[in-house]
């Protein structure tokens, strides 16, 4: 299934592979830069509002609604990866069938 799908990642792991909380911190980190460096440049405090292209409450909606579509990625692949192995098991079946007939 893995070599089907060009992954060599285990399937049962999940989608994401790093904790929201990571992100969290990534963005935080980058919104702290980002502040130092407007306030260095342009001394204006209110040149991070004209540069924050989101709300807060705009960017946790993003976030959710990504944990969904990754949820239902991860419910997709389940579903294939189920009826991939049906397929393989049943042409293995049919395979030995023939070739036992064609052995008679």
């Amino acid at each position: 299934w893995s070599h089907c799908m060009g992954s060599s990642a285990n399937c049962s792991t999940s989608a994401r592979s790093s904790s929201p909380t990571d992100e969290s911190n990534d963005l935080n980190g980058a919104a702290s830069a980002l502040q130092g460096a407007v306030r260095v440049e342009s001394g204006d405090p209110h040149m991070l509002d004209k540069l924050q292209l989101i709300t807060e409450s705009e960017w946790v909606e993003w976030e959710a609604h990504k944990q969904e579509l990754l949820e239902e990625r991860a419910r997709i692949r389940a579903s294939l990866k189920q009826r991939f192995d049906e397929f393989v098991e049943r042409s293995s079946h049919l395979t030995h069938v023939c070739a036992s007939a064609a052995s008679r």
